[in-house]
């Protein structure tokens, strides 16, 4: 969905560039990606915790 990304951004999430994405999530997008489905319309984002 097109807004998804912005009510992300809006809580604190940030976009994954693929040098960001670790080894299990660029293997599932290869899964993605071999049974067809466009991984590239879709966004990868991370929030990032504060402890306590």
């Amino acid at each position: 969905m097109p807004f998804n990304g912005p009510l992300y951004e809006r809580y604190g999430f940030t976009y994954l560039n693929d040098r960001e994405m670790g080894p299990e999530l660029r293997s599932i997008r290869e899964a993605e990606t071999a049974a067809g489905i466009d991984v590239g319309r879709r966004a990868a984002m991370r929030l990032l915790l504060s402890p306590g």
